[in-house]
């Protein structure tokens, strides 16, 4: 990945990469069955759009990009923790 020029393709790819990744690995060692790979996809997908939208959002209320990652992300990561456990891996 280090040879793509541009960015955006390498960020792409990166977390196509770590999707199927993390799937795989919370299957097996987080909650240890095999869940819904439809609704692993879409909650993949929507967290990406609602991730986007809201440094975007913050970041033109002035919010420093630091601020705005470390704000946003452990909302990020303990919704998707509960959508997995309650609907994707139950």
């Amino acid at each position: 990945m280090l040879n793509i020029s541009n960015v955006g393709i390498a960020t792409f790819l990166a977390d196509i990469f770590h999707a199927i990744n993390a799937y795989f690995i919370s299957s097996k060692n987080v909650f240890k069955k095999r869940g819904s790979k439809l609704k692993y996809l879409l909650l993949v997908i929507m967290s990406w759009l609602l991730e986007w939208y809201a440094i975007n959002h913050l970041l033109k209320l002035d919010f420093g990009k630091v601020f705005t990652v470390v704000l946003i992300m452990p909302f990020f990561a303990l919704g998707s923790y509960i959508i997995q456990k309650f609907f994707i891996f139950r």
